[in-house]
């Protein structure tokens, strides 16, 4: 038999007042665990790599080992980007492991990442509307294949600016879906948990 209700304080971005104290003694409140794992293991992923777009630059300038490392990690970030250095940013001297419009992406994408909790919880799987969409990557995917009048120069600038203002919408395209799909991946042994609690419990 479930309990009271508690008060409608927040508990990881929960009322908690949608949830009973047996809820609470068995730690199966739906979702409060998992959506906070798979956040910070997005977060936790998308400063990696940012992290070794710098570190390739660094690294490189430091000589000896470290500069092997650096190309290494160079030869890594080949595999997606075409690293042309004139289209690059530089560090030391040394371009950055990707390009700027993938620089520009990336490291947007982590402040998107970080902000997002503070713009929506975490149990809002929606999507945004596809308009917010579309303003987000037309203006890359142009900037990306200008052929016209050379009133438009495509440059370092717009090259960074377009690119961030597609990787800082890109977590609010991206988290709900990853979110919605781990929340759809543990449902089944989230209701088998609560049934043998309760079960237990009587």
């Amino acid at each position: 038999m479930q309990g009271t209700a508690i008060d409608s304080a927040e508990i990881f971005g929960y009322v908690a007042s949608d949830f009973y104290p047996i809820d609470l003694l068995l730690g199966t409140i739906p979702s409060m665990h998992h959506r906070r794992i798979t956040y910070l293991l997005v977060v936790a992923g998308a400063t990696l790599w940012c992290a070794g777009i710098l570190a390739a630059p660094l690294c490189t300038s430091m000589g000896g080992t470290p500069a092997r490392v650096g190309t290494l990690i160079h030869q890594f970030y080949q595999q997606i980007c075409h690293q042309l250095p004139e289209r690059s940013y530089f560090l030391f001297d040394f371009p950055f492991g990707v390009c700027s419009r993938c620089s520009a992406i990336y490291f947007a994408f982590l402040v998107g990442t970080l902000l997002y909790p503070l713009v929506r919880r975490l149990e809002n799987t929606a999507l945004p509307p596809r308009w917010v969409m579309i303003a987000a990557v037309l203006p890359m995917l142009v900037d990306a294949t200008w052929i016209g009048p050379s009133l438009y120069e495509v440059t370092l600038f717009t090259r960074g600016l377009t690119g961030a203002c597609c990787g800082i919408v890109l977590p609010f395209i991206l988290l709900p879906v990853v979110l919605q799909a781990i929340d759809e991946l543990v449902a089944p042994s989230v209701r088998s948990h609560q049934q043998k609690g309760l079960s237990d419990a009587q």
